[in-house]
């Protein structure tokens, strides 16, 4: 191979990378046996500036949860208190006040359906106390040594959130999700690589273990880990102060409480609690009640805090609308403000939006699915309408195509009107299917309004011809003005009798003419013959 192919293959290469990686990889091509002159940045001392800082009490913390989070108070309190209390022990440690050289590290297990709040609270959590936070999903790890990522990946992962800062990631959040479908399997046969093996895997890290920068086979981690090297990082990462949380659904776990609880209570005088939820039965969890769902002791044994968060109810759904600073409403309302529309809601709108968020069992998550049912298509036609206020109400959440047809076209279709009255004397008004119509040829890029005037000129006169002065605009009549309105006149138009001959059997004979001359001969019907003049 030529050197001119080489170097063509090498920043082929180095172009790859950056491309990939962006800013955080330096390459530079030298010449054989020459040093390459990268930007060295002074070595890092162990800094707990960020933790030395942190001077909130759990009360505190919980009060700067409240603000994001709405309800789930005990889970607030508990993840306050392990916070507090773990970081205020990484903080002694660090700075060689370490009273007891062991201690247990709070790591937490957190139950709760999707969608209740439990990845937005631990985000808010590492805010506050100012450290860098990771979340990852269980299903994707498999055992070390096999095809997939390893929990070693989501330590690597907290350094490049800590940027490159070893010493920050530390003592950072490590949040991994889904832990309930990586429990133990059952009448598994060979090795569980992707249950029971990621589960063993977990042990170490969230005790204290040293994980390499440079993972082999992993050219992504072994980059930039090198470059962390480089800048003076070490080559190791510990985790001895590195906060675990697992998380997870557990569908089936009340099940398990409720039976455990049911055979504690057998026997003469035994009573069942009386619990109607399934929140309520995860309330007396256990870490037999784990176990028995498929988490391994060692790994329970490693997780001292167990959390349970509540379902959410329409209640506190509407709740989250209108009280916490990250609400799915409040970011609509800041998109629309950034184009001049203020946004605002009715109450009756936001309990049905609420309403049928709660129908899809999906927590939070559903107020974000129907909030896009109803919103989308506004936000669609809106930046082109100069449209100053968006006031949405109960019947344009039942049916937002209609509301949006009957917002965009109300403006202008009254100015129509009212220019129509003027000229004509005679007042139109629209119907649903019109407006419909109208907003349809809107959609294929025809003026709604010149329509309307090339479809309705002349209607007046018609109208005038039998005494109307007012129309009801529909959908057929402005697909055929004159013959909708000349049916609807005729349907209209007084019937006149008609007059049918004197020979006629079947007219009845003038009661006043039968009283005055009484019946005729043979039962034949009288006739009304002039009086005689008088004599001469």
């Amino acid at each position: 191979m030529s050197t001119d192919d080489l170097d063509q293959r090498v920043k082929k290469l180095v172009e790859r990378f950056q491309k990939e990686f962006g800013g955080q990889l330096n390459f530079q091509i030298v010449p054989p046996d020459t040093e390459p002159q990268f930007e060295r940045k002074p070595p890092r001392t162990r800094s707990t500036s960020r933790i030395a800082s942190f001077d909130k009490t759990p009360r505190q913390i919980k009060r700067e949860l409240d603000r994001f989070v709405i309800g789930q108070d005990a889970a607030k309190r508990a993840l306050a208190n392990a916070a507090f209390y773990h970081y205020r022990r990484a903080r002694a440690a660090l700075e060689g006040r370490e009273g007891i050289e062991e201690y247990q590290k709070p790591n937490v297990l957190m139950v709760g359906s999707t969608g209740v709040g439990k990845t937005l609270l631990l985000k808010r959590l590492a805010r506050i106390i100012g450290v860098p936070f990771v979340q990852g999903d269980a299903t994707k790890f498999s055992k070390t040594g096999y095809v997939g990522k390893d929990i070693d990946s989501l330590v690597r992962q907290l350094v490049r959130e800590a940027k490159d800062n070893v010493e920050l990631a530390e003592v950072g959040m490590i949040f991994i999700d889904e832990i309930d479908k990586i429990g133990a399997a059952r009448n598994m046969v060979g090795h569980d690589i992707t249950g029971t093996g990621v589960q063993t895997e977990l042990l170490k890290p969230m005790e204290e273990t040293d994980v390499d920068l440079i993972a082999s086979g992993d050219p992504v981690s072994s980059f930039l880990g090198m470059a962390a090297m480089r800048r003076g990082a070490p080559a190791a990462i510990n985790t001895r102060h590195i906060l675990f949380i697992v998380g997870g659904a557990f569908p089936g776990l009340d099940e398990i409480v409720q039976k455990r609880i049911s055979r504690k209570t057998m026997g003469f005088g035994g009573t069942l609690p009386s619990m109607s939820s399934k929140s309520e039965w995860l309330r007396h969890l256990e870490t037999e009640d784990f176990v028995e769902f498929g988490l391994l002791e060692e790994l329970m044994g490693r997780l001292p805090v167990h959390v349970s968060l509540d379902d959410l109810s329409v209640d506190d759904l509407l709740e989250i609308l209108e009280k916490s600073e990250c609400s799915i409403l409040r970011q609509h309302q800041e998109d629309l403000r950034r184009i001049g529309v203020a946004l605002e809601f009715e109450q009756e709108a936001l309990r049905e939006i609420c309403v049928r968020a709660e129908r899809h069992g999906t927590g939070a998550r559903g107020l974000v699915t129907e909030f896009e049912r109803v919103l989308g298509n506004f936000k669609y036609e809106l930046p082109d309408h100069r449209l100053k206020k968006l006031v949405i109400h109960r019947s344009i959440v039942d049916d937002p195509h209609s509301g949006l047809l009957n917002l965009l076209l109300h403006e202008p279709i009254q100015r129509f009107v009212q220019e129509f009255e003027f000229v004509t004397k005679v007042k139109l008004t629209f119907d649903q299917s019109a407006l419909e119509f109208l907003g349809q040829r809107s959609e294929e890029g025809k003026n709604p309004i010149a329509f309307c005037w090339e479809r309705l000129s002349g209607a007046d006169r018609a109208l005038r011809m039998v005494g109307r002065n007012s129309l009801v605009v529909t959908r057929q009549i402005l697909q055929s003005p004159m013959k909708q309105i000349l049916e609807i006149l005729e349907a209209e138009r007084p019937s006149v009798p008609r007059r049918r001959p004197l020979s006629d059997p079947k007219v009845p004979p003038d009661p006043e003419v039968a009283a005055s001359t009484g019946p005729g001969p043979s039962g034949a019907s009288p006739i009304a013959c002039p009086a005689p003049e008088p004599p001469m």
